[in-house]
């Protein structure tokens, strides 16, 4: 058989039979695992106190799997998990950059995922309007125009310290 000549189907063979894929065919096996939560934050803390201010969401993602992967090597998570999970261990401040666009209504909050509250306002004739959705959680908002998340910045947040503590110290000082 000459290269560029179509390959002959005898009777016996149907088209539903398909000819048993070689060894060098069968399809790869998954070359990465996924972290528990608990693993996910222990990351995420060890890289936000290390790095206290971090540019971008890819960029966490990278610190955080390049972290997990000291323990396993096959270890990868997704951008958007790193973020939510950062959100909600509470070591983390984000700053949001958005966009406005004229699309929608929101219903759950596009950074953090939670449900969004309504702020209402009365109208002239008696009815409620709403003005603006916000989140409880990160404290992104929004208006009539929908702001899409399109920048986020990652900022560790240290512990407050107890200003009275702190007036109190520096009194003492001046004595």
């Amino acid at each position: 058989m000459k290269p560029g000549d179509a390959e002959e189907i005898s009777p016996d063979q149907t088209f539903l039979e398909v000819p048993e894929p070689k060894p060098e065919e069968e399809k790869k096996e998954k070359h990465w695992k996924l972290p528990k939560d608990e693993e996910i934050l222990a990351a995420i803390i060890a890289v936000i106190n290390r790095n206290r201010t971090i540019e971008s969401q890819n960029r966490l993602r990278q610190l955080v799997v390049d972290e997990l992967q000291k323990n396993d090597p096959e270890y990868t998570t997704t951008p958007e998990k790193v973020r939510l999970l950062a959100l909600r261990s509470g070591h983390v401040r984000v700053e949001v950059k958005t966009k406005e666009d004229d699309v929608g209504k929101p219903t759950k909050c596009p950074v953090c995922r939670t449900t969004m509250d309504r702020l209402k306002n009365k109208t002239l004739t008696g009815g409620t309007v709403t003005v603006e959705w916000r989140c409880p959680m990160c404290k992104y908002w929004t208006g009539k125009k929908l702001r899409i998340p399109r920048h986020y910045t990652f900022y560790a947040i240290e512990p407050r310290k107890n200003k009275r503590r702190t007036v109190l110290r520096a009194f003492q000082n001046q004595l």
